[in-house]
């Protein structure tokens, strides 16, 4: 039978780690043939230089190789062996399985440089191979990610928001997530900053309370030195119905007597947002006839949805029951009170 170069080199490389073979000088393999008796590949070439990310290693022998020959020794000159012995992380020992492979894994460290790994054969110390894997730059979101349930949400002062961090499974140490938000409260603490551990699935979740107030929220969560940010735009929560009330049920028109108007503003969730602006008319019951009024202040919404203000009956011909009217820009619902416009009493001489 004729075998060629590459089927010839293979055998002499097996017959190097049998038992008992090539103890005459005359058979001994070249080194070339020698060195392919052992492979040695990862799964990656280069991780995250943050400390906890690791890649796979795999070192392969014949599955018949000698007793004494079917423990690969790891080394590498940077990062650490996951499983390693703790007084010197930089080594494992680890045997071949029923394939010819010997498993490990590379822990990066959190220094951006490249890591040579040595694979050798015990008691055949001249077979190594080595492989380079860097430990690139960290980008935040290889380390930790985070998103919100959903891109909105209304400034009310009650709806929750779920802000969810995703981390690796390998990271290791207490896996506690810092959050943090310059708008809304995390609702266990009634605060801007809060923590969260990551459970089973590599995810620690909080609640965000809206606030009262409009904007964007810039969100961060992190972990091991790493951040990851998201957005969450808190828009107007107009009011969904308008209450309105006055402190007399009766006004003069002598553009002096001076009614307080006491308009509230509701939603079914919370409270409208801060800073609702309300337009007051006066009408002729019944109609939609304005009538002359002065009005002496007005405020925008405080945080209970409150709005005040004051008004005075101008000088009219029109005297008998009226309406005050409230409405806020982009609301259907119109809030009304009736006040009865009386004629001044006559000036005595």
């Amino acid at each position: 039978m004729r075998t060629t170069l590459s089927g010839r080199a293979a055998i002499l490389a097996l017959l190097a780690l049998l038992p008992g073979c090539y103890e005459s000088d005359r058979h001994s393999p070249t080194e070339t043939e020698f060195q392919s008796a052992l492979e040695l590949t990862a799964a990656a070439t280069s991780i995250p230089a943050d400390g906890f990310s690791n890649v796979d290693l795999i070192a392969k022998l014949s599955p018949d190789a000698a007793t004494d020959r079917r423990m690969i020794d790891f080394s590498t000159d940077a990062g650490t062996f996951v499983g390693a012995p703790s007084t010197d992380p930089k080594k494992i020992s680890v045997p071949i399985d029923t394939t010819g492979q010997a498993r490990v894994q590379l822990q990066s460290e959190r220094v951006v440089r490249t890591a040579e790994v040595t694979a050798t054969v015990s008691n055949a110390p001249g077979l190594v191979k080595r492989v380079q894997i860097n430990f690139r730059p960290v980008n935040p979101g290889d380390a930790i990610q985070v998103h919100t349930s959903t891109a909105t949400a209304p400034a009310d002062g009650a709806t929750l928001t779920r802000v969810s961090a995703t981390i690796p499974a390998s990271l290791p140490g207490d896996r506690l997530v810092t959050f943090k938000t310059n708008l809304g409260l995390f609702a266990s603490t009634d605060t801007r900053t809060d923590t969260a551990t990551a459970d089973a699935s590599n995810v620690a979740s909080l609640d965000l309370k809206s606030e009262l107030t409009t904007g964007e929220a810039r969100i961060t969560a992190s972990i091991n030195g790493s951040s990851a940010e998201t957005n969450l735009n808190f828009t107007n929560a107009l009011p969904q119905d308008i209450l309105v009330t006055t402190d007399k049920p009766a006004i003069l028109a002598n553009r002096a007597d001076e009614a307080v108007v006491t308009v509230r503003l509701l939603r079914q969730v919370g409270t409208p947002s801060l800073r609702q602006v309300v337009r007051l008319r006066l009408v002729k019951a019944g109609t939609t006839e304005d009538l002359d009024f002065l009005l002496r202040s007005i405020e925008p919404s405080n945080e209970e949805g409150i709005v005040t203000a004051k008004i005075v009956a101008g000088t009219l011909a029109y005297t008998g029951p009226a309406t005050i009217l409230a409405s806020v820009n982009g609301v259907s619902r119109v809030g009304q009170v009736n006040i009865e416009i009386l004629a001044p009493p006559p000036v005595t001489p």
